[in-house]
């Protein structure tokens, strides 16, 4: 899951060289766009300006061009400003088209967007959740983070399509764990869930595998560049 760029943005975004290292490697990718943490609450306009920005920079990446983008509602949001985000995301989709607009938030913002008819996809983090999960959703980020080749990475469980840059052929679905037995009841929710212990196991696989690969591609250049030493 990779930021797209947006005019002052001060961390790091996905480039074109980086989406063609991660599709050559095997990595699908799940484009977000989020300028501030609020930035879902101002409306129509901000959702009109956020597709139109983020349509350029998958242009720019070389996406395709019926790529979803997960905008952001990085905050607890409230009931009464549901109405405000509703209209960012009917902005976002009179740019992109509905099928094209995925959310990324906490369990109520998420849930009422689904309701409303409004996102093709949801990403529901556990922060402002108050351990509740939607069952319509694709991702669900966990508290805590992974440290993968020394940066530290969010943990995500995928459910199911998410509309992912790349495909989904290859990667590690959750009904495939062993020994579903999660620490907490998640009554209705449709959803598989697994003990920690399981859960670490899936991501160390995950990270020995992506280990292997940097690994693979790092001799791949080495022999690369000795061969053009000797020439």
């Amino acid at each position: 899951m990779r930021y797209l760029w947006f005019p002052g943005q001060g961390h790091a975004y996905l480039t074109a060289d980086e989406a063609q290292d991660l599709l050559g490697a095997g990595v699908a990718i799940g484009p977000i766009f989020e300028s501030t943490a609020d930035r879902a609450a101002q409306g129509w306009d901000a959702g009109v300006a956020d597709a139109n920005t983020a349509a350029g920079q998958l242009n720019t990446v070389g996406a395709p061009g019926d790529q979803v983008v997960y905008f952001a509602v990085d905050f607890d949001a409230s009931e009464g400003q549901q109405g405000a985000i509703n209209d960012y995301f009917r902005g976002a989709a009179s740019v992109l088209g509905a099928g094209r607009v995925a959310a990324y938030g906490g369990y109520w913002p998420i849930s009422r967007l689904f309701d409303a008819g409004l996102i093709a996809y949801g990403w529901q983090t556990a922060a402002w959740s108050g351990g509740n999960v939607d069952n319509r959703i694709s991702l669900f980020q966990r508290i805590g983070t992974s440290n993968v080749a020394g940066i530290d990475c969010d943990i995500n469980e995928l459910y199911k399509p998410a509309g992912l840059w790349g495909g989904e052929d290859d990667v590690a679905w959750n009904d495939q764990l062993p020994n579903p037995a999660y620490k907490q009841d998640q009554p209705g929710t449709g959803l598989p869930t697994y003990s920690a212990a399981d859960w670490l196991t899936h991501t160390n696989v995950k990270v020995d595998a992506l280990t292997a690969k940097v690994d693979e591609l790092s001799n791949k250049l080495d022999k690369l560049l000795d061969g053009l030493n000797k020439g």
